[in-house]
């Protein structure tokens, strides 16, 4: 190979976008900076001249990563032609690899070359956070992305590392139309989710349902869509017991939003034993409580008073 050659897109690429080492190897800088680029004829003269297709280079990656990123879909037919691995992962900590890429940046295009592609894994997880193209494509609001997935029949049960699906991934980040993408495929409405994305499964919590998990949000139109479309309403639970970061006057705020719209969708009024206490004080205010207490009352309203007497 012509060293001269190599040396030149060595020198012209190494203070631009890579930023990468000057005692990388000058072969690896070459073909993944003209990847990036674009430059078929430099790839190409590179790939004929013998040049490792698969070779990672400067920032953990290889060329087929570069193409992918910047959306050259014929630079990326090209990598694939001369025996690119589309399943590579990158050596950097998020082990990407080329599907899940191309979820981040929605590049349906490339995604649905990748997807045609003989020995794709359609279901490969990154390193650090276990999420799918899928996962991915949900968490950069990519419906689009999700659709093709889908299409190609990915596991839409695959949980990531704070236990989501797909999903529940897009309940919990408010992504309706992501969501909508599930609905008109015929996902279960009915799986578990978990709103905290800080947190492993289980250490502090109990799972939502997904109705749950968008009344939590305040999100009404996300959950009527999950129960018109099979998702059980389900029970609001004591989230104080769970996360100290909610506060006893947010769960019964949260229990009446949820009974509201419940009460909404029946169309007939709430029993007085789903009434918060929350929603009697402020209806009566403290000062009234006490003068309340003296009148005849049913035994409910007096078990709800005697409760806001004692607090």
């Amino acid at each position: 190979m012509e060293e001269n050659i190599i040396n030149k897109v060595k020198e012209q690429f190494l203070d631009m976008q890579l930023d990468t080492d000057k005692d990388a190897d000058a072969e690896d800088v070459a073909i993944v900076a003209a990847a990036q680029d674009g430059d078929m004829a430099m790839v190409t003269r590179l790939l004929d001249e013998g040049c490792d297709v698969n070779k990672i280079g400067p920032k953990q990656c290889n060329a087929m990563h570069k193409a992918v990123k910047n959306g050259h879909l014929e630079m990326v037919t090209l990598l694939q032609e001369h025996g690119a691995d589309v399943n590579a992962p990158m050596t950097d900590q998020t082990g990407h690899c080329p599907l899940t890429i191309s979820a981040v940046n929605d590049n349906v295009d490339i995604m649905h070359f990748l997807l045609k592609s003989k020995n794709i894994k359609i279901n490969q997880v990154t390193k650090d956070q276990l999420r799918s193209a899928l996962h991915i494509a949900v968490l950069h609001n990519n419906p689009s992305c999700i659709k093709l997935l889908l299409s190609y029949h990915c596991d839409v049960t695959m949980k990531d590392f704070t236990g989501n699906t797909p999903i529940g991934l897009a309940v919990v980040c408010n992504m309706k139309p992501c969501v909508e993408e599930f609905v008109h495929h015929g996902c279960n409405m009915n799986v578990l989710s978990y709103p905290d994305l800080h947190i492993s499964p289980g250490l502090y919590w109990k799972p939502h349902t997904l109705v749950e998990t968008a009344l939590l949000n305040r999100n009404q139109n996300m959950a009527e869509l999950l129960v018109n479309n099979g998702a059980t309403v389900g029970n609001i639970q004591d989230y104080v017991s769970h996360n100290s970061n909610y506060t006893t006057e947010r769960v019964v705020i949260l229990r009446d939003d949820a009974n509201l719209w419940v009460k909404e969708r029946k169309q007939h009024p709430r029993p007085l034993s789903e009434l918060s206490r929350y929603q009697i004080r402020k209806l009566l205010g403290s000062n009234m409580t006490s003068k309340v207490m003296s009148l005849p009352l049913p035994s409910i309203m007096q078990h709800y008073l005697t409760n806001i007497h004692c607090e």
